[in-house]
Formats: structure tokens, C-alpha cells, sequence
């Protein structure tokens, strides 16, 4: 298991600065242009979701600055490592990461192409998107059957936190609800 994760993380890494070194030959404005839009993406679906405070229990103007650097540094790492941790409903959520793995790959195809890629370049994006599928793959199938769903998980941070306080009956574990920030769970008074 840990092999696949450290596989399926430098494959990524590789995947993903390659593509971004083929966008910037072309012109720099590409590579700013996507990540921007990516992370805008993942913004703005984090805030529609009611999910975009950061769980430090920070509130006003210095918790929403919080929550939006920890909200960009953590889509940045994900983005170019993968780390599979970062799934959880407090992090990306278990579907968008699944999602954000796959445009990955689809995009840095798009970014070879946009950078007039040749046989090696073609060769170098083909070879190491297949390994991470396989890789991934073999990671899937090894895992335990009950932590395949959370990477299409569509659960929220405060669902999440609802569902730790509500259904745990071990009053330490229930006790850590009370340290995450309030706009991120649910308002504990009305539980």
C-alpha cells in the first residue's frame, strides 16, 4: 500500500510539472491562466457547498483568510502530489479529489498538445499516466473494501463532524467536535 501511494505520488508530481513546464514554453500566461481557474473552481465549489471554512476554530476576517490560505496551500499539494489524506471532507472531499486526479492526467495530455509535443514528449505523458492508472489501480484493489466509497464521497466537513458528535460513543472522540471551528459543523447548540 504505502509503494502505491509513494508511486502513484511521484508519478503524479511528474505528470503534473511536466505539464506545467509544457504550458509555460508556450506561453506563461497558460500555466497562470489554468492554475487560477482550477483553483477557482475548487473555491467556489467548496463555498457552495457551505464547506469553505477551514476547521481551525478561528472566526471573522482572520478565520476567512486562514481558511482560504490553508484552502489553496492544501488544493496545491494535493494537486501535484495526490496525497490520498487529503480525500477526506475536510480537505477536498472524497469525490472531488477523484475528479481532480483524473483532470489532472486529462489535462496534461491537453498540455502536450498545446506545446507542440514531439515522440519523446508524447512517449514521457503516455508512459507515466498509464503507470499512475495501473498503479492506482493495484492501490484500489488492495485497499479495504470499506474505504473505496470515500473516494466518491460527496460528504461535507460539517457533515462529517455532524455525523462524529452524533454517532460515536466514545465521549473523547465526541469531544474533539467542540475544537473545530463553528461555521465548518454544525451549530452545536442546536444539535
Amino acid at each position: 500500500m504505502f509503494g502505491c501511494m509513494l508511486l502513484n505520488s511521484s508519478l503524479l508530481l511528474l505528470i503534473r510539472s511536466f505539464s506545467a513546464a509544457m504550458l509555460k514554453l508556450v506561453n506563461k500566461r497558460y500555466f497562470v491562466l489554468f492554475m487560477a481557474g482550477d483553483m477557482a473552481l475548487y473555491l467556489l465549489q467548496k463555498v457552495a457547498r457551505g464547506d469553505f471554512h477551514y476547521w481551525f476554530p478561528i472566526d471573522g476576517a482572520l478565520g476567512l483568510l486562514l481558511s482560504l490560505l490553508m484552502r489553496v496551500i492544501m488544493k496545491t499539494i494535493t494537486d501535484f502530489t495526490g496525497i490520498v489524506h487529503f480525500r477526506g471532507p475536510q480537505e477536498l472531499g472524497g469525490l472531488f479529489w477523484t475528479m481532480n486526479m483524473v483532470l489532472a492526467i486529462l489535462i496534461s495530455f491537453v498540455c502536450v498538445w498545446i506545446g507542440d509535443g514531439g515522440t519523446v514528449e508524447w512517449t514521457l505523458i503516455c508512459s507515466a499516466s498509464g503507470a499512475w492508472a495501473v498503479v492506482f489501480g493495484l492501490f484500489f484493489l488492495l485497499m479495504k473494501k470499506k474505504y473505496r466509497g470515500t473516494f466518491f464521497s460527496t460528504k461535507t466537513a460539517k457533515q462529517q463532524i455532524m455525523e462524529r458528535f452524533t454517532e460515536v460513543e466514545d465521549e473523547a472522540i465526541r469531544a474533539t467536535v467542540l475544537k473545530k471551528n463553528k461555521r465548518c459543523g454544525a451549530r452545536y447548540d442546536r444539535m
